[in-house]
């Protein structure tokens, strides 16, 4: 009796139409039809308690041998011809380190306040006028104390955006990383070179259309804004600009967006173990984050559903956010992505695709794959 033993970096997907076997260390991968035979061997490899290896019999072997051949050359599976040759394998674990003494000791000085934990970054959008005065924001960031903040944000889309955010950003420069993003329609190049000057320890982006940008700011790392195919041409005409994204508008044209946004084959056989885990369970794209705007709501998204006010504590916010399964949770299994077998080796779902609610930027969906 031969025995097949699977790597213990391969993942087992399927759906009605195949199997899909990927290594998270090679990044190779293999389909292969539902038959008797490799429905047997992967129910078989469910099961924890068989390890990560099947028996094959002589007549299986004979009968998929160019299968079994495959997942040896691909060091997916390796063959034993005798089964008592083979060595143990688990199914892909994943290792998690995380200081679970700190959070417990958080928790036992006042419930929830282990949250805190989870949160990383903060977005402000500012509009002068509105309730998100300096005052609040900082109010805010108090209360964020405890948490592993990586990154503070702000967008500003004109001067007096910009005049509201300066003591804000003079008051947590020493504390937190911050980035300004500027979107640059309205506000005089000379006014966001000036300010530049004045806050030297904020990084500054700029935000806009190509149209906009100015000779004096080329050393800002610059997010483009495109939205047709004539837009995104005019960069080739400005080979000045410091590019640091390109970026369709989120009110771009559909078919703009679908095919530039659209997942490609070398985009998705290039996951890492720890992605393929996150992606079951949370959305990396707003995981950790919250996002305060101008009426003082925060939310768990640009288009997320309101989590609160600013008033109020984080860890009520976050807890909010856990209890309702919000956008740090909106996986592909809340998609029509749900029945299809490279879900997890996809990203996970964009703004692009909550606001569009089009799933199916791909070459990879069940019914052409």
């Amino acid at each position: 009796m031969a025995r097949l033993v699977f790597h213990p970096e391969t993942f087992v997907f399927y759906d009605d139409s195949a199997y899909l076997l990927y290594n998270s260390a090679t990044h190779r991968s293999l389909e292969c039809r539902h038959t008797v035979f490799t429905d047997r061997i992967f129910a078989h490899l469910s099961k924890l308690t068989n390890l990560y290896q099947v028996d094959v019999g002589p007549e299986e072997l004979a009968e998929n041998a160019v299968l079994i051949g495959q997942m040896n050359e691909l060091g997916l599976a390796e063959l034993f011809g005798n089964k008592d040759d083979a060595h143990p394998s688990y199914a892909p674990i994943l290792n998690l380190n995380y200081d679970f003494d700190a959070l417990e000791k958080l928790h036992e000085s006042n419930e929830d306040y282990y949250l805190l934990g989870f949160l990383h970054e903060i977005t402000f959008f500012i509009t002068p006028g509105q309730q998100l005065d300096a005052a609040r924001m900082l109010s805010f960031m108090d209360k964020a104390y405890y948490c592993n903040i990586r990154k503070v944000n702000l967008v500003a889309s004109s001067t007096g955006d910009l005049d509201a955010a300066e003591s804000f950003i003079r008051s947590l420069t020493e504390s937190y990383p911050i980035v300004l993003f500027i979107k640059i329609e309205g506000i005089p190049p000379q006014k966001i070179l000036e300010y530049a000057h004045r806050i030297p320890d904020a990084e500054i982006r700029l935000v806009g259309s190509v149209d906009k940008a100015s000779p004096i700011l080329k050393d800002f790392p610059y997010d483009v804004l495109v939205g047709d195919e004539a837009s995104l041409r005019k960069l080739d005409g400005n080979p000045d600009i410091k590019i640091n994204r390109i970026l369709p508008f989120i009110n771009a044209d559909q078919a703009f967006l679908r095919k530039h946004l659209r997942i490609e084959k070398e985009g998705v056989f290039c996951a890492e173990k720890n992605d393929i885990f996150i992606r079951q369970t949370l959305n990396p794209h707003f995981f950790g984050k919250l996002f305060v705007f101008p009426d003082g709501t925060v939310s768990d998204s640009p288009a997320g559903v309101p989590l609160g006010k600013l008033d109020e504590l984080i860890h009520t916010l976050i807890r909010r956010e856990i209890d309702t399964r919000g956008s740090w949770f909106f996986t592909r299994d809340k998609t029509p992505c749900r029945s299809c077998r490279f879900k997890y080796l996809c990203p996970s779902p964009s703004i692009y695709e909550i606001q569009m609610n089009e799933y199916d930027t791909c070459f990879l969906s069940t019914k052409c794959g």
